[in-house]
């Protein structure tokens, strides 16, 4: 099925189109939701609160870093680091 012929099913079927939405928000929430669990386990296994709150710090940078090479690349340049 070619991309005029999906868009002409969603416009003709609105209830297809919004479980596809739907279904891929799902995907999304559950992808999230996998990737925070891991984070928790990782956090749940420091000794101590300052122990949790600095790796806490490593994720949210680490993160970061990530989203800036991703960044990078969308617009075709080097992470400015």
């Amino acid at each position: 099925m070619n991309t005029t012929t999906a868009v002409c099913a969603e416009q003709a079927d609105p209830q297809t189109h919004r479980e596809a939405v739907l279904a891929q928000l799902r995907r999304e929430h559950a992808r999230r939701q996998f990737a925070l669990d891991a984070i928790e386990a990782n956090l749940q296994e420091q000794p101590s609160a300052r122990s949790i709150r600095a790796c806490a710090r490593r994720w949210c940078t680490a993160i970061t870093f990530l989203a800036d090479d991703l960044i990078a690349a969308q617009n075709g340049t080097e992470n400015p680091e």
